[in-house]
């Protein structure tokens, strides 16, 4: 029985001298054993130190070490109460804890005060269990804080004890629940102290190491230890004892210090023997930074007797602009610390403080660098995919099915109905691959049609259609689609929604935890984790496999306490997820330590075993080194003072904001001296944000009182000079080289000859690297200019005839790359349900075709309609539009309903104004939605067909939206209309260029086809003009008398006009002298005679007809080469093709690269256009 301190500076390395005492101690006496106690996160470490250790001493040690083992504090217990019931009992996880805890809160929620309204709060069940946590190590019982509350009814702090009343009436309640189902874990040092009491210890050394706190209930288990007969030895990081009194609160050493005092004053109390003490001498300190330690504690202590002896500390102290500077400096430094210098990787620890900040980077710097590593924490369960389906299946019982849900279900892949107990292995890649084939063309129709809500519980399958316009001539995909997208669609209905229903209805926590299982089991959940572990063990992750069995095991267990907790109560499903999630999000993965030649990551607070070689302390500003301390528990400072002034010498809470601000310098302290050859400190100024941030305070004072420089690290390398160190692996001497290479190319400048070695070694040896050296490099010659197509892959695409739409080829000559990738490689954006202007412009062609087709079919003209008829057709025809599936957007929500109504005016407006129209004129629709070709499985009149180069063919398909006739005298003249939803007029520069051959096609089929059309041969044309159908605003102060005059305006027909008296007499009958037409555009004279920049000639029809044909020609016999230029048209300020191209990711074409232009088109009056479209038809070749 006996107590003995051992303490010194932390520049000694304690751990030879204790072993010694240790290995003493063990010779004495066959019966002896020697049981380290050190804090959990280093149990490992310690022990593997132990062993080593004692492994290089003498044989009979050796032996020896039989009877010596590490522990924890916790794992002791485990040593010696693992037989008792103690130990048999069910043990309560975190998880557990919070669900007792909920269930008191809910029990007595009438019985609260000032927790009432924080019950449901985010976090507040987390801080409530920290404070029984730390009550009960604190040795603070219930009969505790009622005598502190009754003792505080005196003073004026009514609300810290209304908190600790309500904090007593749930820690009451916790206790007695603990007690009524025998769980005995969060109470087992307690039970441990009263079993040790029985024993005799007199043949045990315990040697406390790593600790400079504990809690009541800690001490109180060693002070027993010492009852018992055991030696204890204690080592601080103390450079003196503190005897008579403890250091003071600001003294760097306070902890530890207070720690020696109060252990050193019980064990003189209990009349305990205390052995003297062992202060650590010179042998033991690590020579090398003897003088930081000393720097540390004189500057601390504000002592001034400091003088620096040495010219040079093992101290590298560095200022980067940002942390990836940082790790790259870093990761090159390891590397070469490593390669050039000697060490091991597990020679070196990097520190730091913001570990959360650094884990994301660091792993992919050091997989560069092909630098083995490993984290010394623990990572959380939150986004293991089982924590994700959990979130998707909530979230789908909540939210009725939702689009977002049931994807976030579908993409965790933990649900493959496909997949059962006879898939083997060797099937399952096939399996899973089908199965994302299937969710991602699930997707694409539920975002197509909106299906979500019933739409996924109702019985009926869903219908697809793939939505077509006039570009569209087929639907081989569709069938197969809708199959494979109605299999999973019953397979979710199958599989979850009858559980998720199930649980909405459950009575007690028994019942809806049973569905909740038996979901999963349904859905194959487990069977798909085994296949998941099974394919990791085969691959080598062994901490992936075991992450997989952890996240299972952990839903098991919390779905048991649960049932534990909640039996027998009514749940809601609202409350169940609550639990079930809160619970697991607190999951965390074990983690075997690891002993490979790895650079250990650690936090810089965690106390280590041992020294390490070399250190690294990254992130070392001012916001990290000192920390902000903040007290974020239920308890204020104030609260917990004046509990303090009611409690027991035995009794303290552990959180104490004060001193965790002055422990700041000592944990710093310990990261400073925690290597034996160098120390190295990073600090960059930018770290996740755009603030900036200053270098640590502390880094400063080593660098001012240490004489030790701080270098401002540059990461730019030079093409001139060439540094060895900078050089690390193959790849990251890459990805340095092509930017050095960059930089001499772009500053004239000449790369290094040594840099030039390194690239063409890289070049040589491409298969170390799988060929990325001659991938990378190529890329400074690269550039953007597509490859002309051979002809088997021209053939591949387009076959021997090639189907186009008029408005295909103005997209090849809007830019060649783009027809390609729109309809060579059938790219497409993917369909969303929502209102697009292509959705709104086919609503208005079905709206008006419906209209002329009903006029037709019962042989009515507009102008035998009232205003009143009119509407009333328009009504009709718009409910029965909206019933069709491509329109079901339009009855989702209130806001389509109301743009439904907008587009139903629209209608509205533009029949008014076509029955004003006919009025005027003698132009009368005669055909509507006119097909030419082949057309979504439908036959119209003849395609345009163009003979092309090489036995090939160009057909020609389209809709003509309106077919006019005019009849004067014997002779028939016909228009064509096409409906725009935005302006539109025809600007004869653009027929020239390609870009507007609509208007000149439908045309030509009409004139063509005028026998099948208007019943006669000899036709001429009387033009061919859009209409912009839309809803116009007028200015409020337009007078009546105006309006409507104004309104009719704004329906002009744009377009070509046959130039010829007979025909513009009969367009606008009503059009006077000095007067313009409001239907179209041209003003009659004071002469009565005709004007209008839209005047044509036949001749000059004719020509832009042929024109037409030629640039057909011109581009299939381009397509049918192969020719993909990047040649997207810029006209005047407009940049025609890629002001709406959705493939700029995928052609990247960039104005600023010397090799990529914009085809850039002459201004031509109309004159010009005419011309040189005469004169290339003559000559046949049209460019």
């Amino acid at each position: 029985m006996s107590l003995q301190f051992v303490y010194g500076p932390a520049s000694c390395d304690s751990a030879p001298f204790l072993l010694k005492q240790a290995q003493n101690w063990l010779q004495q006496a066959e019966e002896h054993q020697v049981f380290y106690l050190v804090p959990n996160h280093i149990k490992f470490e310690t022990e593997v130190a132990v062993l080593k250790q004692l492994s290089e001493m003498e044989e009979q040690a050796t032996t020896a070490s039989i009877r010596l083992q590490v522990f924890s504090m916790s794992r002791l217990a485990w040593y010696f109460l693992q037989h008792t019931d103690y130990y048999q009992a069910t043990s309560l996880t975190e998880a557990g804890t919070h669900m007792v805890i909920r269930k008191i809160l809910i029990d007595q929620k009438d019985q609260l005060t000032v927790f009432q309204g924080e019950v449901n709060q985010t976090g507040f069940i987390e801080q409530l269990a920290q404070i029984l946590d730390e009550l009960i190590k604190g040795k603070i019982g219930t009969d505790d804080l009622e005598k502190m509350i009754e003792q505080m009814a005196t003073h004026t702090l009514s609300d810290t004890q209304q908190k600790l009343k309500d904090i007593q009436l749930v820690y009451t309640e916790y206790l007695e629940f603990l007690n009524q189902e025998q769980l005995f874990q969060p109470l087992i040092l307690s039970l441990l102290t009263e079993h040790v009491k029985t024993l005799d210890l007199s043949h045990v050394q315990f040697i406390m190491t790593g600790f400079s706190r504990l809690t009541a209930q800690e001490k109180e288990l060693v002070l027993a230890l010492i009852e018992c007969g055991a030696q204890v030895t204690c080592h601080l990081v103390l450079p003196r004892a503190y005897v008579e009194a403890p250091p003071t609160k600001n003294d760097l050493f306070y902890h530890s210090g207070t720690l020696y005092f109060e252990l050193y004053q019980a064990a003189r109390a209990l009349k305990v023997p205390i052995l003297h003490d062992q202060l650590l001498g010179k042998e033991q300190v690590v020579s090398r930074f003897e003088e930081v330690d000393e720097y540390w504690q004189a500057t601390q202590n504000l002592k001034q007797t400091f003088s620096l002896k040495r010219d040079s500390q093992p101290l590298k102290l560095y200022e980067m602009e940002t942390a990836q500077d940082e790790l790259s400096f870093v990761a090159k430094e390891i590397n070469h610390l490593v390669h050039q210098k000697g060490y091991r990787y597990r020679d070196i620890e990097i520190l730091t403080r913001d570990l959360s900040s650094y884990r994301p980077m660091l792993t992919p710097y050091f997989d560069d660098h092909e630098i083995p590593f490993s984290f010394n924490d623990t990572l959380s369960m939150e986004h293991h995919p089982l924590i994700e389906l959990f979130y998707a299946l909530f979230g789908m019982g909540k939210r009725y099915y939702r689009y977002e849900d049931i994807m976030r279900f579908l993409r965790t892949e933990l649900f493959i109905a496909t997949i059962d107990e006879e898939t083997a292995i060797s099937d399952y890649e096939e399996a899973i691959r089908d199965y994302r084939q299937k969710v991602d063309l699930t997707e694409n129709v539920m975002l197509a049609y909106g299906y979500e809500g019933f739409y996924w519980t109702r019985e009926e399958n869903w219908q697809y259609v793939t939505y077509f316009d006039e570009e569209q001539t087929e639907m081989t995909e569709d069938q197969r689609v809708e199959q494979w997208s109605n299999e999973i669609r019953q397979d979710v209905r199958r599989h979850v929604m009858p559980y998720i229903e199930a649980m909405k209805k459950a009575q007690t926590g028994k019942e809806i935890a049973r569905l909740w299982f038996e979901l999963l089991v349904s859905c194959g959940v487990e069977r798909q984790l085994v296949y998941w572990r099974d394919e990791e063990i085969a691959l080598g992750n062994q901490d992936a496999a075991k992450n997989h069995e952890q996240t299972w095991q952990a839903f098991v267990d919390v779905l048991d306490e649960f049932v534990l907790v909640f039996g027998e109560r009514p749940v809601t499903f609202e409350l169940f997820e609550e639990i079930l999630l809160s619970g697991l999000e607190g999951f965390e993965y074990s983690k075997v330590p690891t002993t490979l030649d790895q650079v250990m990551i650690s936090s810089l607070d965690l106390v280590h075993a041992t020294k390490n070689k070399i250190t690294f302390i990254i992130g070392a500003n001012e916001q990290n080194l000192p920390r902000k301390v903040e007290n974020t528990t239920l308890l204020t400072d104030d609260d917990r003072q004046q509990m303090a002034s009611f409690l027991d010498e035995d009794q303290y809470l552990m959180h104490d904001t004060y001193k965790a601000i002055n422990e700041e310098p000592f944990i710093a302290y310990l990261s400073f001296l925690s290597a034996t050859d160098w120390l190295y400190m990073t600090s960059p100024r930018f770290l996740n944000s755009d603030r900036e941030l200053g270098t640590s305070p502390y880094m400063r004072r080593l660098a001012t009182g240490l004489k030790t420089p701080i270098i401002s690290y540059q990461a730019d390398l030079s093409p001139e000079k060439v540094s060895l160190e900078n050089i690390s692996t193959p790849r990251v001497l890459i990805s340095d080289l092509i930017r050095l290479e960059r930089r001499a190319v772009d500053e004239k400048r000449t790369l290094h000859p040594l840099w030039q070695k390194l690239k063409a070694y890289l070049l040589e040896t491409n298969e170390v690297t799988s060929g990325t050296a001659e991938l990378v490099f190529s890329s400074l010659s690269a550039q953007n200019i597509p490859q002309t197509l051979v002809p088997e892959i021209v053939d591949d695409l387009y076959g021997d005839t090639l189907y186009a739409s008029v408005s295909k080829i103005e997209r090849y000559y809007e830019c060649e790359y783009k027809y390609f990738l729109t309809h060579g490689l059938k790219l497409r954006e993917r369909e969303k349900f929502e209102l697009t202007p292509a959705m709104t412009g086919e609503f208005f062609h079905d709206a008006l075709d419906g209209l002329f087709t009903y006029l037709i079919e019962h042989k009515l003209s507009l102008l035998e309609l009232t205003e009143s008829q009119l509407n009333e057709l328009v009504d009709a025809m718009m409910e029965e539009m909206v019933d069709r599936s491509k329109y079901l957007v339009f009855t989702t929500t209130h806001r389509m309903a109301y743009i439904r109504y907008q587009l139903a005016q629209t209608i509205r407006r533009t029949s008014w104004a076509l029955k004003q129209q006919q009025t005027r004129s003698g132009l009368t629709p005669i055909q509507t939605e006119v097909l030419f070709g082949e057309l979504v499985m439908s036959r119209g009149l003849d395609s345009i067909v163009i003979d092309l180069d090489e036995r090939k063919q160009l057909k020609i398909n389209g809709k003509i939206d309106r077919l006019d006739a005019i009849k004067h005298g014997q002779q028939t003249f016909i228009g064509v209309i096409d409906y725009k939803s935005s302006y539109r007029d025809l600007n004869f520069q653009d027929i020239y260029y390609g870009l507007a051959l609509q208007l000149m096609t439908y045309l030509d089929v009409a004139l063509l086809n005028a026998v099948q059309l208007v019943g006669v041969k000899d036709v001429k044309p009387a033009g061919a003009f859009y209409m912009h159908v839309k809803n116009p605003t007028l200015a409020h102060d337009t007078s009546e008398d105006k309006a409507l005059d104004l309104m009719l305006e704004q329906y002009k027909y744009q377009g070509i006009i046959l130039n010829d008296e007979d025909v513009l007499a009969e367009l606008d009958r009503e059009v006077a002298p000095q007067t313009s037409s409001p239907v179209f555009n041209y003003r009659q004279l004071k002469n009565e005679n005709y004007r209008s920049n839209q005047f044509v000639s036949e001749d000059e029809i004719s020509v832009m007809r042929e024109f037409t044909r030629k640039k057909f020609e011109h581009a299939g016999n381009q397509i049918y080469s192969g020719s993909v230029r990047l040649n997207p048209a810029y006209e005047g300020k407009e940049r025609v093709a890629c002001r709406f191209c959705p493939f700029k990711s995928v052609c990247q074409f960039d104005p600023l690269l010397k090799e990529n232009h914009y085809h850039r088109l002459a201004s031509l009056s109309k004159e010009e256009a005419l011309e040189r479209m005469a004169q290339q038809v003559k000559k046949g070749e049209p460019s």
